[in-house]
């Protein structure tokens, strides 16, 4: 069952809807198994894996922007071998 939420004064799919102003952001401390190399042990408790990733000489730091960030591929060459061939030997001033 669809369940709709109020936002901006229009009804609003609640799974879609953007979280009403001033409300809190509870971010648990459940961590999916996750391995640390520096203590060799596994966690699933987010603050235990900080704590002992800190006492093993570790540092923790933030995502990787660039992650987020839409990729852009470059476009494929679509001209024949001998023809790109012939131009970079004409632009490195090869006769």
């Amino acid at each position: 069952m669809t369940v709709f939420v109020i936002r901006n004064g229009e009804l609003v799919e609640k799974s879609k809807a953007p979280p009403k102003p001033g409300t809190a952001y509870i971010i648990g401390d459940n961590l999916p198994d996750t391995w640390n190399p520096l203590t060799n042990k596994r966690y699933s408790s987010k603050s235990r894996y900080y704590q002992d990733t800190r006492a093993a000489g570790g540092e923790i730091v933030g995502n990787d922007p660039a992650g987020l960030r839409e990729r852009k591929f470059a476009k494929p060459n679509l001209e024949p071998p001998q023809v790109t061939i012939k131009r970079v030997l004409e632009q490195m001033g090869a006769k």
